[in-house]
């Protein structure tokens, strides 16, 4: 697709294409993809049928029908797995999606960081409940707080720390804002060059922000980069062969890398590695849905973390955000799922477990290209919370046992 591009012409022959030629895997078995993960190939799965499948499969046939660019899902319960894509992983050589193709995965990079996080917590290193100046001296300089931040404010998303995205974007292109790589201390300086939210109650706030600085404490007591840490603490151990951090040689976009676009000044603009997010702790992970997958069924089996760590992680505020997790109601178990979801230019992602992890279902999608609004606020588009109740109720319908009533 060329740069200068008009988007009206472009769409309209790549959609025409789309209709034509889009190839759906809906029904493949997990496993029988080369490209799957080996940690996933050692498993012995049995697919689910058809009709407990039947409702994502065809609201993931819509979106690519109408204008998405590419799906990939993979729902899982009781050992029993079913996987699908749709649209194309590249839409310049109309090359079908595959399941095992991946994606930039957004805010579940969150979850992962967190994981990181709280085993300084396990070792005594860092409590939640420290102010972050603690750790991290230069913190007050960076961002100006109008009072005592806490490293659980952070997780949660409650600080009120301002995005560093939005001056960023500020009267900049799209291309211009994301082709030149930042620093964690650029970065930061420019959330503490806009007005923090002062409230007498610290509500929910998400900010891409909060993430950086988490990021820099795990960095600091590590002595590593935060792609390194998660490496050693997560995608090594779980045999996660096609995660990891933008930047690092395991991220390096490959074929079956899916390629997103966003509208820039009315052109097409190549968004799947944005130089912005390389080595970020705050969005810049790669995966494909089943090792999305994989890692949630370890967090929440309690492979990576100790019994009361996790059982802390699914603590939530009001907000029904845990430390690094969202939650969603589920009426199989009358408690909870728990999973992420987010965004990133060109791309959304969820993901979405049993509180034991035998149920899950994980959505990846390449968006429709659109323009970047000015100026730039965190906010989720329709269609993913769209794709989080599809998600949700799928779950519900996979109840291994009658289903209890909804959590208030």
């Amino acid at each position: 697709m060329p740069r200068g591009q008009r988007p009206a012409a472009a769409l309209r022959t790549a959609m025409t294409g789309l209709l034509v030629l889009a190839t759906c895997l809906s029904g493949c078995v997990a496993g029988n993809d080369p490209a799957r993960s080996a940690s996933s190939a050692r498993a012995a799965i049995q697919p689910l049928t058809a009709r407990e499948t039947s409702s994502l499969d065809g609201f993931a046939r819509r979106l690519a029908d109408t204008g998405t660019l590419a799906v990939a899902v993979e729902v899982r319960a009781s050992g029993r797995t079913w996987a699908g894509a749709y649209g194309h992983q590249n839409l310049e050589a109309l090359s079908p999606a595959r399941p095992a193709d991946r994606f930039p995965i957004a805010r579940l990079t969150e979850t992962m960081v967190t994981v990181s996080l709280l085993k300084l917590v396990e070792e005594g290193t860092v409590a939640l409940d420290d102010p972050v100046a603690r750790h991290l001296p230069d913190f007050n300089d960076l961002v100006h707080p109008p009072e005592a931040v806490t490293v659980r404010q952070l997780v949660q998303h409650t600080a009120g720390l301002p995005e560093f995205l939005t001056p960023l974007l500020r009267g900049k292109s799209l291309s211009e804002a994301l082709s030149k790589r930042i620093s964690t201390e650029e970065a930061l300086r420019l959330a503490g060059s806009e007005p923090w939210r002062t409230t007498i109650i610290h509500t929910y706030r998400y900010s891409t922000s909060d993430y950086l600085v988490l990021s820099r404490i795990v960095e600091k007591y590590r002595g590593k980069p935060i792609s390194d840490v998660l490496d050693a603490d997560i995608f090594q151990p779980l045999g996660l062969r096609r995660t990891a951090i933008m930047g690092s040689p395991a991220a390096a976009q490959g074929p079956r890398d899916v390629r997103g676009f966003a509208l820039d000044g009315g052109t097409f603009l190549d968004v799947t590695r944005p130089a912005v997010l390389i080595g970020s702790g705050a969005s810049g992970a790669v995966s494909n849905a089943t090792e999305v997958n994989d890692f949630f069924a370890a967090l929440l089996g309690g492979r990576l973390l100790r019994p009361e760590t996790l059982k802390d992680l699914k603590t939530g505020n009001p907000a029904y955000v845990g430390l690094g997790v969202t939650q969603w109601s589920d009426t199989c178990a009358g408690g909870y799922y728990y999973g992420q979801s987010g965004e990133v230019w060109g791309f959304g992602a969820v993901s979405m477990s049993s509180a034991d992890g035998t149920r899950q279902v994980t959505v990846l999608l390449a968006y429709p290209p659109a323009p970047v609004p000015d100026p730039y606020v965190s906010t989720v588009r329709p269609l993913l919370v769209e794709v989080q109740g599809r998600a949700q109720d799928v779950l519900n319908g996979l109840c291994p046992g009658e289903p209890v009533r909804r959590m208030p």
